[in-house]
């Protein structure tokens, strides 16, 4: 029987396949199984396959395809790790699932007048891969007259930012993130800058009873992570990412890291 790693390099820059391709082999000298790199999922035969490694995470490459390729899995019978379709469905429309997080949206356009925002604000497509199209350009400081109907208006919270991460059965912790408290930074800013490398854990006693919500409304029972701000004692969740990125340099990686919990245990961990 053969554990197939599946890292839906399609979409990716050649950079981000390379770094995906040496997570998948490392993945593979963990678990002590083959690496078999699939582009598509469709291309897998179901000869002798009893588990996929599902290394394809939620932080919204454009034309990813993860649903549809977790539906494929699930038509098929085969076991993989990572969140289930059901789930996944849940995040596609990101005003959506703010809304049923927060009980309405943070600033959703159709809802506040110019007069009730914050200005700056953030115009952020509905959909996913919200983030990565966050540009200098979608920053704006004040309403448009007209709004695409694919996209929304979110308040930027100025104030320190955390993420929660959260392996089942082995930690749930936030870490406070070395970005600036009061930009507005884009995707690859946030996550690609060789400089941001210090975490450090911090406790919120809210956000576990957010985490746990969270879980209940999407039916999330795998690895995840939360992204959110707090501003004046008010905490602001913008972001859920079930399926998040596992390399060492990821967030949830350093969180194990802070806890003294290799990547070998965590990864095995999702594993089984």
């Amino acid at each position: 029987m053969e554990t197939v790693i599946y890292s839906c390099n399609a979409s990716l820059s050649k950079e981000e396949k390379i770094s995906n391709n040496l997570l998948a082999c490392r993945i593979g000298e963990t678990l002590g199984v083959g690496v078999t790199p699939v582009v598509n999922i469709k291309d897998l035969t179901d000869k002798g396959i009893e588990k996929v490694f599902n290394l394809c995470d939620h932080d919204e490459h454009t034309g990813s395809g993860l649903h549809e390729s977790v539906l494929e899995l699930e038509a098929r019978g085969i076991v993989f790790t990572g969140a289930n379709s059901t789930v996944l469905e849940q995040f596609v429309d990101k005003k959506k699932w703010l809304t049923r997080v927060h009980g309405t949206v943070l600033t959703p356009a159709n809802s506040f007048s110019s007069d009730s925002l914050h200005a700056p604000v953030i115009l952020k497509n509905r959909f996913s891969h919200g983030s990565m199209k966050l540009t200098p350009e979608s920053v704006l400081c004040r309403i448009p007259d007209t709004t695409d109907a694919d996209s929304y208006l979110e308040e930027f919270i100025e104030g320190d930012e955390y993420s929660y991460c959260e392996v089942p059965d082995i930690f749930a912790v936030s870490i406070k993130k070395q970005v600036e408290r009061n930009k507005i930074c884009d995707f690859y800013y946030k996550w690609k800058r060789a400089d941001i490398e210090t975490c450090q854990l911090i406790h919120h006693h809210e956000i576990h009873d957010i985490a746990e919500k969270i879980k209940n409304i999407f039916g999330i029972t795998s690895y995840f992570r939360i992204d959110y701000r707090i501003r004046n004692n008010q905490l602001f969740v913008f972001d859920v990412n079930p399926n998040c990125y596992l390399g060492e340099n990821g967030t949830l990686m350093k969180a194990a890291n802070l806890l003294g919990i290799t990547f070998e245990e965590t990864i095995e961990k999702i594993y089984t």
